[in-house]
């Protein structure tokens, strides 16, 4: 439980400076916002949000952790981690993303636009290979099932594969 609690503190203070504070002194959101924009920037906040939570407590649940400065107990490859090797970080371009599109501001697009590349270089140049050296070979095999970010015809079918695998493992006559 406590491993939960401090996941949720730390992904939230990070969050919310990622997230809220920095983006909110980007924008001056005008009266003339459109409202299909609106509603589809909330949508995606909605998911982003559903995602997030569903990932710190899958992580959290089977022993991961949100914090490098922290090591994790085991690789989560569980849930919805078996269909994006990073849906934390998939989460807060989707609730960015979503905030860029509620405010119909090109300079929090901007933003999200450089918040992605920043995060895609801190997965590619720190974190995989930190994984890899702790991992070794189970995370090369983790890598090479389940995309970085979300490959789109797999996001349908991502579920359904991994209940398949599941119960394939639990019968016998397979």
């Amino acid at each position: 439980m406590g491993s939960l609690i401090l996941s949720l503190v730390h992904s939230l203070l990070w969050s919310l400076l990622f997230l809220v504070l920095i983006p909110f002194t980007l924008i001056k959101p005008s009266l003339s916002e459109r409202v299909l924009c609106i509603l589809t920037g909330i949508l995606l906040i909605f998911l982003g949000l559903i995602l997030f939570l569903l990932s710190v407590w899958e992580l959290s649940r089977a022993g991961g952790t949100t914090t490098v400065l922290k090591r994790a107990k085991r690789l989560v490859k569980g849930g919805v981690y078996s269909c994006s090797r990073n849906p934390i970080y998939v989460a807060v371009i989707l609730i960015s993303l979503g905030e860029s599109l509620t405010f119909c501001s090109s300079a929090f697009l901007g933003y999200t636009f450089l918040l992605t590349l920043g995060l895609h270089l801190w997965v590619i140049l720190f974190e995989e290979p930190m994984l890899r050296r702790i991992y070794g070979d189970e995370f090369e095999d983790y890598s090479k099932e389940v995309p970085r970010w979300v490959a789109f015809p797999d996001i349908v079918t991502c579920l359904g594969r991994r209940r398949r695998n599941r119960s394939s493992q639990l019968s016998p006559l397979s």
